[in-house]
């Protein structure tokens, strides 16, 4: 019989429904349906941002200022962030500073679409 990796000398109940590790009665938790051990518990619950939620909105603020390449970057990075919250692969409590970089970034993108198509048919003018 499988053993906790927390607690070696108990026998595992159950797999973490997302990072497949063993877990104990007592290292056992509920999300939905789904058992969770207690890392990915505290990774579903909330915690700190993840950096890269709070990179998104700092790319975002510098795309705006530095030309628009940056924020179109911060756009990558929140997509990805909001994801891996949706999944629980990441802090629910970057899901605030994720929302605001996909917004700056799709400012950038706006921007920079507008800056390209300017320049494309301003030459034909």
């Amino acid at each position: 019989m499988p053993s906790c990796p927390t607690h070696p000398t108990a026998s595992a109940v159950a797999i973490c429904g997302r990072c497949g590790k063993f877990v104990c009665g007592d290292c056992l938790e509920l999300a939905g349906e789904s058992p969770l051990c207690l890392e990915c518990l505290e990774r579903a619950r909330g915690g700190l941002a993840s950096r890269r939620a709070t990179a998104s909105v700092v790319l975002g603020i510098v795309g705006l200022c530095c030309g628009f390449v940056p924020g179109v970057v911060g756009l990558l990075l929140a997509r990805r962030e909001l994801r891996a919250i949706e999944r629980s692969e990441a802090p629910t409590a970057g899901r605030g500073r994720a929302k605001v970089g996909w917004v700056l970034g799709a400012l950038n993108l706006a921007f920079l679409l507008a800056a390209i198509a300017g320049a494309i048919f301003g030459r034909h003018l």
